[in-house]
């Protein structure tokens, strides 16, 4: 059976213009921390909306932004958010706290593991550090999943399962630093990401910034932080590593300015 993916659930209020971009980004992210087959393989960054726009595609504003990034936004589709999406998630990354407030409202189980974007992006780094596990040096090549069936399902399993437990205690620090008291909870300002489909082309780039800030890195460390702490790759995968993937464009996929 293929292992199951560690998955991130990216959501927004039609799914047209933030969290598409978000997913993407993040998809990103993973992948070249990963690679793109084990990326594939061992998580699921996906995206819905509180009042989807079910079947639309994204707002073209977005996706010209996305494809200047070098990402394909083409095969997307907007949903709207469903409960079992939710129960599903193994974290949840909103677009405002509206939306986090939305999913709590809708599967109550999910305030453990349901913050804003930005939240995310300032928080996971550091919650990283105190579990003592972020890389400090360049990882080695990311192994592929290649070879007999088997060995690639293994290298995907130990992976997902590095990243639920490591998403899962960076989950419960965030947690505690919103709960806890110790620090002053932000303005809404500071953790809202601010929907552009009124703006215009500018602020649908100010907004894709927004969010590559907030994901990119922090993605990227959990996902190297989990490759240590799954292990080496089995010798099939390992043989068949290489280089960062190429987008569909042919652009480096990273989800930064180009």
């Amino acid at each position: 059976m293929p292992a199951r993916p560690w998955t991130v659930l990216l959501v927004c209020t039609g799914n047209i213009c933030r969290s598409p971009m978000a997913e993407l980004v993040a998809a990103a992210a993973v992948r070249s921390a990963l690679g793109e087959q084990l990326a594939d393989a061992a998580t699921l960054m996906h995206s819905a909306g509180v009042a989807g726009w079910a079947g639309e595609p994204m707002d073209p504003r977005a996706a010209a932004v996305l494809t200047a990034r070098g990402l394909d936004p083409g095969a997307f589709r907007a949903r709207r958010l469903t409960e079992d999406l939710v129960r599903g998630a193994d974290l949840v990354l909103c677009a405002a706290r509206e939306h986090r407030f939305a999913v709590v409202a809708a599967v109550p189980g999910a305030l453990r593991r349901a913050f804003t974007i930005r939240e995310f992006g300032r928080g996971a780094l550091p919650a990283l550090a105190r579990e003592a596990r972020a890389p400090s040096a360049p990882a080695p090549p990311p192994p592929a999943v290649g070879g007999p069936a088997g060995a690639g399902r293994d290298d995907a399993a130990r992976v997902a399962a590095a990243l639920r437990s490591l998403g899962a205690a960076v989950a419960a620090d965030l947690l505690a630093q919103r709960t806890g008291g110790a620090v002053p909870v932000p303005p809404a300002s500071d953790d809202d990401i601010t929907d552009p489909l009124a703006a215009g082309l500018a602020e649908f780039e100010a907004c894709a910034e927004m969010i590559s800030q907030a994901l990119f890195e922090p993605l990227r460390a959990l996902c190297l932080a989990a490759l240590g702490a799954a292990g080496p790759p089995s010798p099939t995968a390992a043989s068949a590593a290489g280089a960062a993937p190429a987008s569909r464009t042919g652009q480096a996929a990273t989800g930064q300015p180009g």
